[in-house]
């Protein structure tokens, strides 16, 4: 649960940036804000990866359908947010 909330908040992070649908703006227009999710990004994998701070941290090693299930779990607030844009955007019209 702990890689899936960290990870689900850089996916919303994505969707709530701006008002317009995701992919019809400019996906990398902020440098800031993608350097900041890969620094996110590489420490997440740090700590959950890592032995050592695996034990720090109490998470396990994760095994890889444990992975895909964090990729999906971790993407549904992304699909969730922009499906409910889409929706406020034709109740508009």
């Amino acid at each position: 649960s702990f890689a899936v909330v960290a990870f689900s908040q850089l996916s919303l992070l994505m969707s709530i940036r701006s008002g317009e649908h995701l992919f019809t703006h400019k996906l990398f227009a902020n440098k800031y804000l993608w350097m900041a999710i890969i620094f996110v990004i590489v420490l997440m994998m740090g700590v959950m990866l890592t032995p050592a701070m695996q034990s720090v941290f109490r998470v396990v090693p994760l095994g890889n359908e444990q992975w895909w299930w964090i990729a999906g779990l971790s993407v549904a607030p992304l699909f969730i947010f922009e499906t409910v844009k889409m929706f406020m955007r034709i109740g508009k019209r």
